[in-house]
């Protein structure tokens, strides 16, 4: 009788950015994540996929050139505009931005399979903190999609703490900051880790982010439109004509971003710019201070939000004064603006401020997560509400049940009634919000409706029959709900349908 052959099991974390992949995996005897060659490069692989006429895909650099001459066939950037009602279509189909998100893990999948043939994948991918539920559910139902099993979901920011917590035992009994500015969202958690008896014990003391504030925001606003001004000013074109060529809008944007990167590294960036008129070339110089002069209203926006982290871990630990040092995270923190403006804001961390690891420490610490099965104490970054009448004002409010801060996983149990006789069911309105009160209004900037909550409730119930209803968030921040009544069981629907943003609200390049 033969034994069955057993797969080897590998943990696969995954940083799917808004502008590139990364993925590092730890199999049976490794002892480090091992970083995956996607692109046949060391480089990570840009998260774009080109479509050919023929259906045949390309991904990474290779999707990203086609994107000047064919922008028309190529997705990118579908993680920035995960909350909106952006699509492609391509050959009389419709992608949307979560079939961007199932094409790369795809792609992701079958490298794996090619390198690693007959092995169990349990992949660990990684989403923004500041994600809400609808966010996470569409990322866990993308992978799905993909044909492969998720473990756990973990904010990019806490994978990569981890990963600096493994990688430097002199960080262990120590509080640090990781500002994780990537190409679309800004991230700052504030994290320590504590040696308990030869158990680390990880904690999150405060999580606060930005939703649509990255490079691709400084590209924008610190190079792209000050280069369009100019090449408009002296092509004779204006530039509702360039963005009406979506090609020289596309090499437009591509030079913008070279130089943004040569900014990164230089003091002075010159590019030669051939846009719709390729009879006219204009030479685009700029320099560090003049980018940094463009984007000071960004710069000042990742600070207030390290003041926010800073200022909510001090709420839950009086004693907390400053992180003992900051690392900064993402693609997007090699601007030398941001670790100069975190010294300029906080004089004390001078010398504690510094960039590791910056492209690879979510993907390796979302491995290390799924591999070692660490335990966080995380915490939302979102509250979740029901409204109801104010019987004062008898005006509706938003009750939050959840709040932002409070620990992952959370449970909280709320009293419906029914309010008549034989009533068969209970219909609510969830709100999402990052209000960390426990009442606010509708209106108030930042909540919206993410679904609708549906209790079917037994025939013949008196009125004043009390529903208990327990609302409880899962290790991947994602809501759930339950209703119990008289100690049994009532079928409880949660149906999540964000209602999605304008395309053009989250659109760094519109003017």
């Amino acid at each position: 009788m033969s034994e069955e052959k057993q797969s080897v099991v590998m943990f696969v974390g995954v940083d799917v950015g808004t502008t590139q992949t990364v993925v590092r995996v730890i199999g049976a005897y490794d002892t480090e994540p091992q970083q995956v060659n996607l692109t046949g490069r060391t480089a990570p692989m840009a998260s774009a996929i080109y479509i050919a006429p023929d259906g045949t895909m390309l991904y990474g650099d290779q999707a990203k050139r086609n994107a000047v001459t064919q922008p028309e066939r190529v997705i990118q950037l579908f993680k920035q505009f995960l909350r909106t009602n952006k699509s492609w279509d391509i050959d009389g189909k419709t992608y949307t931005p979560a079939d961007g998100y199932t094409l790369i893990i795809r792609k992701v999948r079958e490298i794996l399979e090619s390198m690693f043939p007959g092995t169990d994948f349990q992949f660990v991918p990684t989403v923004p903190a500041n994600y809400g539920t609808p966010e996470r559910v569409k990322v866990t139902d993308a992978c799905t999609a993909a044909g492969v099993n998720v473990i756990a979901l973990v904010n990019e920011p806490t994978a990569a703490a981890l990963w600096y917590f493994r990688n430097d035992s002199r960080l262990i009994g120590s509080t640090i900051a990781v500002v994780d500015l990537g190409g679309g969202t800004l991230d700052i958690t504030l994290m320590r880790a504590v040696n308990n008896d030869g158990q680390l014990d990880f904690e999150v003391l405060a999580s606060k982010g930005v939703e649509n504030l990255g490079g691709e925001r400084w590209t924008a606003d610190g190079v792209y439109r000050q280069m369009l001004e100019k090449y408009c000013a002296e092509a004779g074109v204006t530039p509702e004509d360039v963005k009406a060529d979506t090609r020289s809008d596309m090499t437009l944007r591509a030079l913008a971003e070279e130089c943004k990167i040569e900014l990164s590294q230089g003091s002075t960036s010159t590019v030669i710019v051939l846009s719709i008129r390729p009879d006219v070339a204009v030479t685009f110089e700029m320099t560090q201070q003049e980018f940094d002069e463009n984007t000071r209203d960004l710069l000042a926006n990742v600070l207030e939000t390290l003041g926010r982290a800073i200022d909510s871990s001090r709420e839950r630990d009086p004693s907390f004064g400053l992180p003992d040092s900051v690392i900064l995270a993402g693609g997007a923190c090699m601007m030398p603006q941001i670790r100069n403006g975190i010294i300029e804001a906080y004089p004390e961390l001078e010398g504690r401020v510094s960039v590791k690891d910056p492209f690879v420490a979510i993907a390796s610490g979302a491995a290390l997560y799924g591999a070692l099965g660490l335990t966080v104490k995380d915490r939302l970054t979102k509250s979740y509400g029901c409204i109801a009448l104010d019987n004062r004002t008898e005006k509706e409010k938003v009750y939050n049940h959840l709040r932002a801060g409070d620990e992952i996983p959370s449970s909280v149990e709320r009293r419906y009634y029914t309010v008549a006789d034989g009533q068969l069911a209970i219909l609510d309105r969830i709100i999402e919000n990052e209000c960390e009160g426990a009442v606010l209004s509708p209106n108030a900037k930042g909540a919206r409706c993410i679904g609708k909550m549906r209790l079917e409730l037994p025939p013949g119930l008196p009125k004043g029959t009390p529903i208990d209803t327990v609302f409880d968030t899962d290790d991947g921040a994602v809501l759930r709900v339950r209703s119990t009544c008289a100690g049994k069981e009532v079928s409880t629907t949660l149906e999540i349908s964000t209602k999605p943003v304008s395309e053009k609200a989250v659109d760094p390049f519109s003017i």
